[in-house]
């Protein structure tokens, strides 16, 4: 059997629509562009080898916020599949099949080291035409759950391996399922687009302790919040340039994280003291202020 070619096309085209109404405004304002990569991978089917040309082709975002959960189904996909005419002839030879098939449960696409499933990869039997290339497509598949990465600039990339079934209508069973383990072929880069992820905004928000004897240390709870996880960092309290203490964030189950800052002790009187959250690889920095009094 030599399958000759699969087609993969990424139909993204109404995603800001959807994402509009979803009421996800952080990916809907993001630009798109036209996107096209292509790999050559290695695939094994029992004793038999052979090689696969995958190509991929679409709009998608180029700019998205650090931390963003993107849910199972938000982005839609059609994956296009192309057999040539001498693999048809091949599959009908080997399996004694007039229909053909495919599928894939874990087509992953790359970005960095996050990994980006691909749903419902299934196309259903269809007759073998009697000449030519056979080429059909997917029904339903979406991109699973995943969250954005930290900033930086990212390639996405073809999966580095996947695994395929083809299907028939065989009358022998052990043809009517065939499993082939795919592995890209040394050299291919199977760049898709390039995506830069910025980072997330957060509110830092102090609350204002209450007043402390003289020779006491005053505590200042702080709270950061992001635009869509939970910051993780550094919290500086400083009094003009001067540093007056420090705190690690605990991370929060949402999206909000504390910390409480011990202050050095200060002269009787009232303190403008300013909180700076000092961000983190996804995460902007920024601060608030609060008013600290010391009783004389």
């Amino acid at each position: 059997m030599n399958l000759r070619r699969i087609s993969t096309r990424f139909a993204i085209a109404g995603v800001t629509t959807a994402v509009a109404a979803s009421g996800m405004v952080g990916l809907a304002t993001t630009a798109a562009d036209a996107a096209e990569g292509s790999a050559v991978y290695d695939c094994l089917a029992g004793p038999s080898s052979f090689e696969v040309p995958v190509t991929a082709t679409g709009s998608i975002p180029t700019a998205v916020p650090s931390g963003f959960p993107v849910p199972a189904g938000f982005l839609p996909v059609t994956l296009g599949f192309t057999a040539a005419e001498a693999t048809l002839t091949g599959i009908k030879n080997f399996t004694g099949a007039t229909q053909f098939g495919a599928g894939s449960t874990d087509f992953k696409l790359r970005m960095g080291t996050t990994r980006i499933p691909i749903n419902d990869v299934t196309v259903p039997n269809a007759d073998i035409p009697a000449t030519g290339d056979m080429t059909f497509t997917t029904a339903g598949s979406t991109a699973g759950s995943f969250v954005v990465p930290k900033a930086g600039t990212y390639q996405v990339k073809l999966p580095a391996a996947f695994g395929l079934v083809v299907t028939t209508n065989s009358a022998t069973a052990a043809f009517q399922n065939l499993p082939a383990t795919c592995t890209i072929k040394d050299g291919e880069t199977a760049d898709i687009t390039t995506v830069v992820v910025s980072k997330q905004g957060s509110t830092v928000t102090a609350k204002t302790p209450k007043p402390v004897a003289r020779n006491k240390a005053a505590k200042v709870a702080v709270s950061v919040k992001g635009q869509y996880a939970a910051p993780t960092g550094k919290i500086v309290a400083k009094k003009g340039r001067k540093v007056l203490g420090t705190a690690t964030l605990k991370k929060g189950k949402t999206i909000t994280s504390t910390a409480t800052v011990t202050l050095k002790k200060l002269k009787p009187g009232k303190h403008t003291i300013v909180l700076t959250y000092v961000g983190d690889p996804s995460t902007n920095k920024n601060s608030d202020s609060v008013k600290v009094t010391v009783k004389r």
